[in-house]
């Protein structure tokens, strides 16, 4: 009895592990911080010395310590996805049937009207000017159609994903729509509960070395790690 009771908690165990990693959640600030220190092995670099003192030596960003600029990446995730590794962004497309460059539709006007077409096709059926048989049929064509092959289909669509909004065109495969898919994972992944694969694929992405977050919004700008991340430390 005893031993049904322990292999039903375990069974209860692994299902609320698995519906937690399907569905995502909100993380904490502390909690990604560890995650992109642990990433970029910022506690080698650092050694023993305390987070809450900015110098750390030579290991600086420019003007800015190296754990100023993980302050700034999590503070532009709080912006821009507020921690929630489920959310997915999608882009607007452009514009379905939107006209190849060069094309004008006031050229419309400057075409030949289309009695010139009836003037040349009389002209065929008289058998002159076998010439102009070609031109006279391509443009009646072309008035008949709409100029069908002036529009290109519409541009596939693109989304954010997780934490980071990585691009579903760079960094992950749905399935559907053309990626690079840099991190060979599905965008799935990027989803869940488990954000260890979300620090991964940023990292494959910018590089191994920490690196100043493209797009940062200007209320990051001035962050500093020690105040930041108060709460942390």
């Amino acid at each position: 009895m005893m031993a049904l009771s322990v292999t039903k908690f375990m069974l209860l165990a692994v299902t609320v592990l698995a519906v937690h990693r399907a569905e995502g959640r909100l993380v904490s600030k502390c909690e990604l911080k560890n995650e992109l220190e642990a990433a970029f092995q910022l506690n080698q670099s650092f050694g023993n010395q305390s987070f809450g003192n900015q110098s750390f030596g030579n290991q600086t960003l420019g003007n800015q310590s190296t754990l100023d600029v993980v302050a700034k990446i999590v503070c532009k995730v709080q912006l821009t996805s507020g921690f929630n590794t489920s959310l997915v962004t999608q882009l607007a497309p452009a514009t379905a049937g939107t006209k190849k460059p060069g094309y004008d539709n006031s050229n419309h006007k400057n075409q030949p009207p289309k009695r010139r077409a009836r003037d040349t096709r009389r002209q065929q059926s008289e058998g002159k000017n076998k010439g102009e048989k070609q031109y006279g049929s391509s443009e009646s064509e072309e008035d008949n159609h709409g100029n069908h092959g002036n529009v290109t289909p519409p541009t596939p669509t693109v989304s954010l994903y997780g934490l980071f909004q990585l691009s579903g065109s760079v960094a992950c495969s749905d399935g559907v729509n053309p990626s690079s898919n840099i991190c060979n994972i599905p965008c799935s992944a990027l989803t869940d509960g488990n954000i260890y694969d979300d620090v991964a694929c940023y990292k494959r992405i910018t590089g191994s070395s920490l690196k100043q977050p493209e797009g940062l919004p200007q209320q990051c700008a001035g962050v500093v790690y020690s105040t930041y991340f108060s709460e942390c430390l």
